[in-house]
């Protein structure tokens, strides 16, 4: 499948090699087969070689790129997703991350990808970023669930990141006067409230006669609430990743243990509490011996490293920062479990990635869901963040 004609392809390779200074260059793109297709986009490989002497053919430069597209013939009422998406993640790139690293001490170089070039122009959304594979980062595909090891690079890593916002925010520096990145609503973004809805009530139907039931239904009638509560009511609110899980980390290892990360994956970002980005990737990301054994060492290892960072700048802003996250964890907790709900019914086979229907519905993959949603409900009310034991009305009666 040919993702970008050679033409629109050349425009944007010259528009990376007009800002970084290149006069004499030539690029190669790999096969069309090792684009990279997911929910959010395509990925395109491709290489920009130049030299500074002119009488050689040797390069001096090699510049590993990766041009972040929209998928081909993309459905009309799915534009309007991938035109906020892209918007969100330009402005992460443009209007953030420069923020990111000017106005913070910490070097963020590794954390996130260099960006190069962005359009926004309606069928010609382009972000053209540094391929972080080339700099020795990869996912984790060993399992499902990241092991402690990896959970400990990916906390310490998103600690880093949130720490950084946390200063760019309370310097007052984010200026987002079209509300790019404005706190997601019970009402926005229109298509994924109408997802996570219908994932809810679609599949309660296999809680039917088990304990978690009633909570569940409960949580459709609350499913307002829960969304508008998780930032109307949180103490503190940071440019957030909002989909921070282990497809979005890429990890660098050093003798074959992983020693540092890399963020990717910035088209949700948006004001949050940093507990949402916590909790969520907690749920995503670890089973239940994990969280059972490991969740207070883990929140442990997060905490510290955001406060260690904000020590530095702030010694009254780290204190703060550990009681607002502690609270905030109860705020947000319901609307964490909402979107993990939709995420683990994809995993498992039961929607259908863009439609929502039912796609696989074996009893085998309905046994893994309800036993993985089971033991978030429960890990979340041992915790204390939720309660279950409530009478609400049956939303089916």
């Amino acid at each position: 499948m040919q993702y970008i004609p050679e033409d629109r392809l050349n425009d944007i390779l010259s528009e990376v090699a007009r800002k970084i200074n290149l006069k004499r260059w030539r690029y190669t793109c790999q096969n069309s087969m090792d684009a990279i297709e997911n929910y959010f986009g395509v990925l395109v490989p491709a290489t920009i070689h130049s030299s500074k002497n002119m009488n050689t053919s040797e390069d001096d430069i090699k510049l590993h790129l990766l041009i972040k597209i929209t998928p081909n013939n993309i459905e009309g009422r799915l534009k309007q997703v991938f035109s906020y998406l892209f918007e969100a993640e330009v402005f992460f790139y443009t209007a953030l991350r420069p923020m990111f690293s000017e106005l913070s001490a910490v070097s963020i170089d590794g954390l996130i990808p260099n960006c190069y070039h962005t359009e926004l122009e309606p069928d010609k959304q382009v972000i053209v970023l540094q391929d972080m594979t080339f700099e020795g980062y990869r996912r984790y595909t060993a399992h499902r669930f990241l092991d402690f090891e990896h959970l400990v690079v990916a906390l310490k890593t998103l600690a880093k990141f949130h720490a950084v916002s946390v200063i760019v925010v309370e310097k007052g520096n984010v200026s987002d006067s079209n509300n790019v990145i404005a706190p997601y609503t019970d009402e926005y973004p229109v298509e994924l409230n109408t997802a996570l809805k219908l994932a809810l009530k679609n599949h309660c139907r296999y809680f039917s006669g088990t304990k978690y039931e009633t909570y569940l239904q409960g949580l459709i009638s609350r499913y307002s609430s829960a969304c508008l509560d998780s930032f109307k009511k949180a103490r503190r609110l940071i440019c957030g990743h909002g989909d921070y899980w282990k497809e979005n980390i890429l990890f660098k290892y050093k003798e074959n243990k992983p020693d540092r990360a890399c963020i990717v994956d910035f088209q949700t970002v948006r004001f949050l509490s940093p507990s949402q980005d916590f909790l969520s990737f907690i749920l995503v990301s670890t089973d239940k011996t994990t969280r059972s054994t490991h969740y207070d060492e883990l929140m442990s290892t997060y905490i510290a490293a955001v406060t260690d960072i904000l020590i530095v700048s702030n010694d009254n802003l780290a204190k703060s920062f550990i009681d607002d996250f502690k609270q905030d964890l109860k705020v947000v907790a319901e609307n964490c479990l909402i979107t993990s709900f939709m995420g683990f019914a994809l995993w498992y086979g039961l929607e259908e990635d863009t439609l929502l229907q039912s796609k696989n519905t074996t009893d085998k993959n309905i046994l893994k869901f309800t036993e993985t949603i089971g033991n978030a409900i429960d890990d979340l009310e041992r915790l204390g963040y939720i309660t279950i034991d409530n009478k609400e009305q049956s939303v089916f009666d």
